[in-house]
């Protein structure tokens, strides 16, 4: 068993997944799971940061960097930040308590960059659609390119 909170966070795109009815690869759109959630997307001068979560209570922005062309990475970047955003994790730059011991301390990225692998690659559309009968790259490429990911 994996780490509770990124179980969690997998949990979480599941029960969103569920709630849009995503049934196949196609239906993943993460501009209207955005909308629907409330999170307006914009591209944006940004230099030297990926895609950055803004919140504003029950709203928020995502903003794109202009210069994020590549639409895979443009995409788990998107995805990843929506995690942020559905599991209501504190805004960049505010650390924990100083009082927080080591072992309480939770990894965001981790629990997002978990969110955004299950939100774009359901484990069960993937186990429904592929067989995993031999051990090459012939399936994870398979995967990539059905579901719009990297292959990392």
């Amino acid at each position: 068993m994996g780490d509770p909170r990124t179980e969690a966070a997998r949990r979480e795109a599941r029960q969103l997944s569920y709630r849009f009815g995503v049934t196949a690869p196609e239906h993943i759109r993460l501009e209207a799971f955005a909308a629907r959630l409330g999170v307006e997307i914009h591209e944006v001068a940004l230099q030297g940061a990926g895609c950055q979560l803004i919140r504003k209570g029950t709203r928020g922005t995502i903003l794109v960097p202009a210069h994020m062309t590549d639409p895979l990475y443009r995409r788990f970047s998107i995805a990843h930040e929506l995690g942020h955003f559905v599991l209501r994790h504190p805004g960049a730059g505010l650390a924990p308590p100083a009082h927080h011991r080591r072992e309480e301390l939770r990894d965001y990225e981790l629990e997002a960059n978990a969110f955004a692998s299950e939100l774009l690659m359901p484990e069960a559309l993937v186990r429904a659609e592929f067989q995993f009968t031999k051990v090459d790259l012939d399936v994870p490429w398979q995967i990539a390119k059905r579901f719009e990911v990297s292959i990392l």
